[in-house]
């Protein structure tokens, strides 16, 4: 079959299954998980507990192969007036962006997806659990199209068998938006790079910085562009 459904509680179908990283109950492991979660804005106990609950966001961890990648909806995207998620209506999307990173992802990328339809373009973060997996994710426009040729039947008509995705959707998103750099700037300790934006020792600061760096769209928006 192409898929299987499963009607399950799914945070209790990871925190069971994958309680560490040795798979039990006979699950198998994901190379792709997506959590489809309540807004992180949604001040409810159930909400709350989606972008806190270490056990799960360990299991999810726990819960991908090897190269396995983790992708989230995270709400609405910041405008450059918002404050740092951290002091923000978005402190649980600061929240598990730290959990991530403690439970051992290597790298974060967050981008705005605008064909979803809602009022206001929405966030997608994708966490990949081995540093060298997000080299896939910065592809060059062409390498992305090829890659879809190769995976996807040519239709009847030869028009792309994609609506909203190709090789050049999928190269802008891999440019956080200017406005998640200004609220990450606004962190109550200012980080180093935010300081140095304008200074000519951002360029070192760039040239040093280990670039499977967790989470940092300011380094983001200037490294691993083709």
């Amino acid at each position: 079959p192409r898929a299987e459904v499963r009607y399950k509680d799914a945070t209790q179908y990871f925190i069971s299954g994958f309680p560490t990283d040795e798979a039990v109950n006979g699950s198998d492991k994901f190379d792709v998980i997506v959590m489809d979660s309540l807004d992180p804005n949604v001040k409810i106990s159930y909400a709350v507990d989606l972008y806190s609950n270490d056990a799960y966001i360990e299991s999810l961890y726990n819960g991908l192969t090897e190269s396995g990648i983790l992708v989230i909806q995270l709400g609405e995207s910041n405008t450059d007036d918002d404050p740092a998620d951290e002091v923000g209506k978005f402190e649980n999307r600061a929240i598990i962006k730290d959990k991530l990173k403690e439970v051992g992802f290597k790298s974060m990328h967050i981008y705005t997806e605008e064909h979803c339809e809602f009022q206001w373009p929405w966030t997608i973060l994708v966490a990949f659990k081995d540093a060298n997996t997000k080299q896939n994710w910065h592809r060059s426009a062409a390498e992305t199209d090829l890659e879809i040729r190769k995976r996807l039947l040519t239709t009847k008509s030869g028009r792309p068998a994609l609506r909203n995705y190709d090789g050049a959707t999928h190269y802008n998103y891999q440019l956080p938006p200017k406005s998640f750099e200004i609220s990450y700037c606004r962190q109550e300790e200012t980080p180093d790079e935010c300081a140095m934006l304008t200074t000519d020792e951002f360029v070192g600061v760039v040239a040093a910085e280990d670039s499977s760096i967790a989470y940092n769209p300011v380094l983001e928006r200037r490294l691993n562009r083709k």
